[in-house]
């Protein structure tokens, strides 16, 4: 009971002790701040150090995974170790022989009937000794615009042309090549080139004179588009032309590159053809 004698007012006296406890609303909850997390690789806050090591054996093995890969993929079994042409760049020794691999093969003919065998012999020629049957000298008149693609449009060029065709001096002649694709890839950016020797015996860099070139796509051996027929060059015969000439092409993409001799029995890639011109 509270004193009456004390001043103040007389109401009740808190108790002595803790306070009860009274539970509070519970309200919407503030976002939670995400854990630390490191900065992503190669962003302004990433401050890790690259395992060098790490990641040039991750590279290996991915690489070695994608040619195990693509000897599945191609079922290539063929290896050359033929000692008597070690040196073929087609079939160097102990390596996968090109004809069987995913890239491509390029070839102008040497000889009707020609594979891309090389060295070309006089005995795979038969006797063939007037050139490449994929060069093709025709009055410039008489020559349509642009590339056949085909058998059946390429055998019905070659019908319309003159076959004891001899060029005449200070007249336009067109220069067509036939060249084609034996690979199992498909070869792309193909470029095409003719030139103009007046030597017979062997054509030679120092003594010709680049006449005209053209690029095309070729598909592989299986595609419909696999080898075409191109007018890589219109020409003039000058006034003072021998009665024999000869032009050779050479034929490349980056993927399957001409030797640097343009040896036309060592390389695939080259042909020549040697044409008699008249007064």
């Amino acid at each position: 009971m509270p004193d009456p004698t004390l001043p103040g007012p007389k109401g009740p006296v808190e108790p002595i002790g803790p306070k009860p406890i009274v539970p509070k609303p519970i309200g919407p909850v503030g976002p939670i701040r995400p854990p630390f997390a490191p900065a992503a690789p190669f962003t302004p806050g990433d401050q890790s150090t690259p395992d060098v090591a790490a990641i040039l054996q991750a590279a290996k093995d991915i690489k070695a995974k994608l040619e195990n890969d693509r000897e599945k993929l191609l079922g290539r079994s063929g290896h050359s170790d033929n000692p008597d042409n070690p040196d073929n760049p087609d079939e160097p020794h102990g390596s996968p022989i090109r004809s069987k691999s995913f890239v491509p093969f390029l070839l102008v003919r040497a000889y009707p009937g020609d594979c891309g065998a090389r060295p070309v012999t006089q005995a795979a020629m038969g006797g063939w000794n007037s050139g490449s049957p994929d060069i093709i000298v025709v009055p410039a008149s008489l020559s349509p615009i642009g590339t056949i693609f085909g058998r059946e449009e390429a055998r019905d060029f070659m019908a319309q042309q003159p076959s004891d065709y001899a060029p005449m001096r200070n007249q336009p002649i067109d220069v067509w090549v036939h060249v084609w694709n034996l690979g199992q890839a498909a070869a792309y950016g193909v470029r095409i080139r003719a030139r103009e020797s007046h030597l017979w015996d062997g054509p030679s860099p120092e003594w010709e004179e680049f006449i005209g070139g053209a690029q095309l796509d070729l598909g592989d051996r299986t595609s419909p588009r696999s080898h075409a027929l191109i007018k890589v060059a219109t020409w003039t015969m000058p006034p003072e032309a021998p009665p024999l000439l000869t032009i050779r092409v050479v034929a490349e993409c980056l993927t399957d590159t001409a030797s640097t001799t343009f040896d036309a029995v060592a390389d695939r890639h080259c042909a020549w053809r040697a044409i008699d011109s008249t007064a």
